[in-house]
C-alpha cells in the first residue's frame, strides 16, 4: 500500500545534518525576507554551508539571533 500523500517522509538530509536549516525555515523563524537573510550572511551574523545547489544555515546562529534580538 503506498504511503499517504498527506504525510511526507522526513528529509534524509535533515536526518543526517540536524543542525542545518533551509532558507525558508530560517526566514519563517526570523520573520524576514530573502534579502535580509543575504544581509545577515554578508555581515557574518549568520553562517551556512553550500551543499550541491542549495544553501543551509547553522541552527545555532539562528537560535543566537532569536535570543539576543537584532534590528533588521
Amino acid at each position: 500500500m503506498p504511503p499517504d500523500k498527506g504525510i511526507q517522509a522526513p528529509d534524509e538530509f535533515a536526518l543526517r545534518f540536524p543542525r542545518l536549516l533551509r532558507r525558508a525555515e530560517v526566514a519563517s523563524m526570523l520573520r524576514v525576507s530573502d534579502r535580509t537573510l543575504r544581509k545577515l550572511l554578508k555581515h557574518k551574523m549568520l553562517t551556512g554551508v553550500r551543499i550541491g545547489g542549495s544553501f543551509r544555515y547553522h541552527a545555532d546562529d539562528v537560535r543566537k539571533l532569536l535570543q539576543d534580538g537584532w534590528q533588521a
